[in-house]
């Protein structure tokens, strides 16, 4: 599922939503979008090249765009190679980050599971996820539309090439990863829509606790997720510069 709110379930019905939403490109339609793409020299040719023919119809966009983004699997880290060879080239830093993320302790791994290091159908919140899809407020409507239901729940992100895509939480609060550690490890508040698993026996939140060099453990592991073959490939590079 996309989108913090986990409203769309495929990347086909997801492509066309950034135009036409007034927060990001503003489109009134994408038929708009399409006649001013066709008026361009470069784009008639392309939908050529691809279809066989040079209209640009909202499907065909929606298409190329879907097929674009599917192209782009990372699954060359640093983690993905240890798994061949049981991890001999990681550093002992990173062998300890890894313990702690997949430790009963840090529970990391609790939320962000399985390969891709995410839950995408496990929204967080105390609600267990029933309600959130297409009623989440998200926090950036000058007017909220649904009077807190959902408040606190949103999708669980993958943690693939992490460290290069801050700002981080879905807010964008923290800038670095050592950020985000350390509110996990000492800024958990009490609050109403606190999840459960943040709250300890007693009812109170439940922090890491982890020392100096367990947190920088912690980091170093989450950078052993990032695929820099991926982020290089020239396929993926801006075509107009």
């Amino acid at each position: 599922y996309l989108f913090w709110d986990s409203r769309i379930a495929s990347l086909r019905l997801m492509v066309t939503q950034p135009v036409q939403n007034h927060i990001e490109m503003g489109m009134e339609s994408m038929e708009v979008l399409s006649e001013k793409l066709a008026k361009a020299d470069y784009y008639p040719p392309l939908f050529e090249a691809a279809f066989g023919t040079p209209e640009v119809t909202e499907g065909r966009i929606a298409l190329a765009l879907t097929q674009f983004l599917s192209s782009m699997i990372t699954a060359n880290s640093k983690f993905d190679h240890g798994q061949e060879n049981n991890f001999a080239a990681f550093s002992e830093l990173e062998k300890m980050g890894q313990g702690l993320f997949f430790s009963e302790r840090a529970q990391c791994s609790s939320c962000h599971s399985g390969p891709n290091f995410s839950a995408p159908d496990a929204p967080g919140g105390p609600y267990g996820g029933s309600d959130v899809r297409g009623t989440a407020n998200i926090g950036l409507d000058l007017v909220y539309q649904d009077n807190g239901k959902g408040e606190g729940q949103f999708k669980i992100p993958s943690l693939r090439n992490i460290a290069l895509t801050a700002p981080y939480m879905h807010d964008g609060r923290f800038n670095t990863l050592e950020e985000v550690v350390e509110h996990y490890n000492s800024g958990i508040q009490a609050h109403h829509n606190l999840d459960p698993k943040f709250i300890g026996p007693d009812g109170n939140p439940k922090r890491l606790g982890l020392d100096v060099m367990e947190k920088s453990a912690l980091v170093a592991f989450l950078k052993t997720l990032t695929d820099e073959q991926l982020v290089q490939d020239p396929r993926f590079s801006d075509p107009f510069r």
